[in-house]
C-alpha cells in the first residue's frame, strides 16, 4: 500500500518533468516517445514488481517473526 503510493508520486512526478523538459525541445517525437515508452514500462514493471515482492517478503518475515517473538 505504501511502497505502492510512494512509488507511482514519484513516476508522476518524474514524467512531469520528462515532458516539461523534453517537449519544450522536441515536442512532437520526444514527449510522444517518452511518455509512451516510459509510463507504460515503469508503470508496468514497477507496479508489479515491487507489489508482489514487497508484500510477499514483508508478509512472510513479518508474520513469522512477530509470531514467534509474541507467543515466546
Amino acid at each position: 500500500g505504501d511502497v505502492e503510493a510512494t512509488t507511482s508520486a514519484d513516476v508522476a512526478t518524474s514524467s512531469g518533468d520528462v515532458e516539461a523538459t523534453t517537449s519544450a525541445d522536441d515536442e512532437a517525437t520526444t514527449s510522444a516517445d517518452v511518455e509512451a515508452t516510459t509510463s507504460a514500462e515503469v508503470e508496468a514493471t514497477t507496479a508489479a514488481d515491487v507489489e508482489a515482492t514487497t508484500s510477499a517478503d514483508v508478509e512472510a518475515t513479518t508474520s513469522a517473526d512477530v509470531e514467534a517473538t509474541t507467543s515466546a
